[in-house]
């Protein structure tokens, strides 16, 4: 009876919401109702844009105090409408993971980012000490408290992310994308604490793309598509979807118990173009990470490179296109031994936080910005195929973070460079976005370039990836037959 009694307290209602932003060109969500009770955990999904995110800026306060826009309905919060409680106020019963963690950080140190929230609220020194200890503790992030935040990976400040909101304890946690960055070992530590938080009696409102593993957690799924609500499961009829129905929604994998493996696939190779590194010495901070790194990526083939969070896949990438350099050993291209400054003319890398490389006023413009002698009606191509053909006159900061990420993975189909590195390119993808980025990878594959991936992204992994290798403590080593998800 608990339990029923728990799901009857209302927590959070929307009541004919509507949201424009103010550069927008329609609305983001149209006409949504839903109610959330204390003690739930509720999922919002669907195909990338489809106003995910802005539902959670508007229970944590961000729409209307941070956001500008045209907003029409009711968004109540513990009973109050947003627009009559200061955002200092909502913030002790709201904490929020945003999609790119660093956009929340205020500090460099994990552990003052940990007990920043905890120091607003006048918490006793001691007390502090003891909640970090504890966070820490449960999240496993022993390893990170030494390290600057800007040293980390993308994972590891997500966990960071998620530690801070986890410490504040608040009626209601609100994630955006939690998994997008994270390894599969962190997604299960993730799961842990999100079942914790709902043991609490806490509220847990999540928007996700990666889905089998909150099967543990959740009570309540809403399907959204072009702003609206289309349809609200239960936990158990959500899990049940087939596999056909769940593709044409854009969903990812539900099944918890699918095994992923790298399926064998017929390669065209377009080409005999090599990049080879032969006893490469990785290093960073001044801090050896690897020695006598070898690995021969072919042209034609799309490489996946994985391995947990902070093992140093981003640097390897930074070191073959030559944003980095290298300690000992060789890096060849066809058989020629070049330098980093060589390697940055025939090289495109598309980074893990793409808000660095997006610069002009207009996804067309983007197109352009480096693209000498490409054609309108090659961009005009290429945004069709990506689905940001209705963005292109608009800003790239106004994308949602699926397409900014599709954007940049367009700039880099424009680059006509031989060596083409994709650092999480599906983060924050549905599944049929993720497909049409597969698509695009082939196509550059079978033009005969070099691909490589870097990436958690298991379903990616299976579905387009010719082979995978993992980077871990021992080095590296190819892992195409034997990754699986469990």
């Amino acid at each position: 009876m608990k339990n029923i009694k728990k799901y009857q307290e209302k927590c959070i209602e929307m009541k004919q919401v509507s949201f424009q932003y103010e550069n927008g060109k329609k609305e983001s969500i149209k006409d949504v109702n839903l109610t959330i009770h204390k003690g739930e955990c509720v999922l919002l999904c669907g195909k990338s844009g489809c106003g995910k995110t802005t539902i959670t800026r508007l229970i944590n306060g961000l729409i209307p105090y941070c956001e500008t826009g045209e907003k029409t309905g009711e968004v109540l919060v513990l009973g109050k409408p947003v627009e009559e409680q200061p955002l200092y106020e909502l913030s002790k019963v709201v904490s929020s993971v945003f999609q790119n963690p660093k956009s929340q950080f205020f500090n460099v140190e994990p552990e003052s980012e940990l007990a920043f929230a905890l120091e607003n609220e006048n918490m006793p020194g001691e007390q502090i000490t003891q909640r970090i200890e504890q966070v820490v503790q449960e999240l496993g992030i022993e390893s990170l408290m030494h390290k600057n935040l800007f040293q980390m990976s993308g994972g590891e400040k997500q966990m960071i992310a998620i530690g801070s909101a986890y410490a504040a304890d608040p009626e209601i946690i609100v994630l955006d994308e939690p998994s997008a960055n994270l390894d599969i070992e962190t997604i299960k530590v993730l799961t842990g604490i999100l079942e914790k938080i709902k043991a609490a009696g806490k509220t847990i409102v999540i928007a996700e793309h990666r889905l089998s593993y909150l099967e543990p957690i959740l009570d309540t799924v809403y399907y959204l598509d072009e702003g609206r609500i289309l349809e609200r499961f239960s936990k158990e009829a959500f899990f049940q979807i087939d596999a056909a129905k769940r593709k044409e929604m854009g969903l990812r994998n539900l099944d918890t118990h699918h095994r992923f493996s790298c399926k064998q696939k017929e390669v065209s190779l377009g080409g005999e173009k090599q990049l080879s590194l032969r006893n490469v010495h990785i290093a960073f901070e001044k801090k050896t990470l690897f020695e006598n790194i070898g690995l021969e990526l072919k042209s034609g083939q799309i490489v996946a490179l994985t391995g947990k969070n902070g093992r140093g896949k981003t640097t390897l990438s930074r070191i073959i296109c030559g944003l980095e350099k290298h300690g000992k050993g060789e890096i060849l291209w066809n058989g020629v031994r070049t330098k980093p400054k060589q390697r940055k003319r025939f090289s495109y890398v598309v980074m893990q936080d793409v808000n660095h490389q997006l610069f002009a006023e207009s996804v067309e413009e983007e197109c352009f910005l480096g693209n000498e002698g490409v054609t309108q009606e090659e961009i005009e191509t290429v945004l069709e195929s990506l689905m940001l053909s209705e963005q292109a006159k608009s800003h790239p900061q106004c994308l949602s973070g699926g397409q900014k990420q599709r954007l940049a993975v367009a700039v880099a189909l424009l680059a006509q460079k031989d060596i083409l590195l994709f650092d999480e390119p599906t983060s924050g993808l549905d599944y049929c976005n993720m497909r049409n980025v597969g698509g695009i990878l082939r196509k550059l594959a079978n033009q005969g370039k070099v691909v490589l991936v870097v990436t958690h992204d298991l379903e990616f992994i299976e579905e387009v990836c010719d082979c995978c290798y993992c980077l871990n403590q021992e080095g590296i080593r190819d892992i195409s037959k034997e990754i699986r998800l469990s």
